[in-house]
């Protein structure tokens, strides 16, 4: 489960210049995860992060950006703001 969200991981970090920073923070918080369980999961209920992600957290973006447009609709001083309309 780890090699494969490491994997899946460190090919999308190949795309930015900060790989290293990235990989830090991975680690990170892959210690943390590591340190706080409890029961490790069965092989098949092992998934990556970019799995868990697509299935769980990607189909929910547009509503995320949808109710983050409608909170930021003025900027520091109050003042209407257009943006973009994610409906």
């Amino acid at each position: 489960m780890d090699k494969d969200s490491f994997s899946e991981f460190f090919n999308e970090a190949n795309n930015y210049d900060s790989r290293m920073a990235l990989l830090d923070n991975w680690l990170c918080r892959k210690g943390e995860e590591i340190k706080n369980r409890v029961n490790l999961p069965p092989p098949n209920m092992a998934k990556s992060d970019l799995t868990l992600h697509a299935k769980y957290d990607a189909p929910l973006k547009k509503a995320r950006q949808a109710l983050a447009s409608r909170m930021l609709t003025t900027d520091e001083f109050g003042n209407e703001k257009s943006g973009k309309n994610y409906d």
